[in-house]
């Protein structure tokens, strides 16, 4: 192998340790972005839920899943009595949830919401 071409590979090697580390870069920035993003409407989640004195949110996604919390804020930002599913089954968990697209997407205009 030419010096030349020593020289031309070793700079394809930097080139694409650094792709990498700014890669690497990108996406911690993306992590922190969400987690900010997360906390930011965490809190706001909060505010509007200690207003009406209910049980607030520790963990976003977590805590809304099962959509007991998610229709307590909502009954809190509409004023309208949307009492959830009692049961503890996944059925119980998606018709709390759907309760609350519904009611947005008839009263609120809110267009579907599409988990691919």
């Amino acid at each position: 192998m030419s010096n030349s071409q020593q020289k031309g590979s070793s700079a394809e090697v930097n080139a694409d340790v650094e792709f990498d580390s700014f890669r690497d870069i990108i996406k911690e920035r993306e992590h922190e972005r969400e987690d900010v993003q997360k906390k930011t409407f965490t809190k706001w989640i909060n505010s509007q839920l200690t207003k009406a004195q209910r049980q607030t949110v520790d963990d976003l996604f977590h805590d809304l899943k099962d959509g007991t919390k998610l229709l307590s804020l909502i009954e809190v930002l509409s004023g309208r009595n949307l009492r959830p599913e009692r049961g503890r089954m996944r059925v119980h968990h998606l018709n709390n949830v759907n309760r609350v697209i519904q009611l947005l997407e008839h009263n609120y205009n809110v267009s579907p919401i599409v988990d691919y």
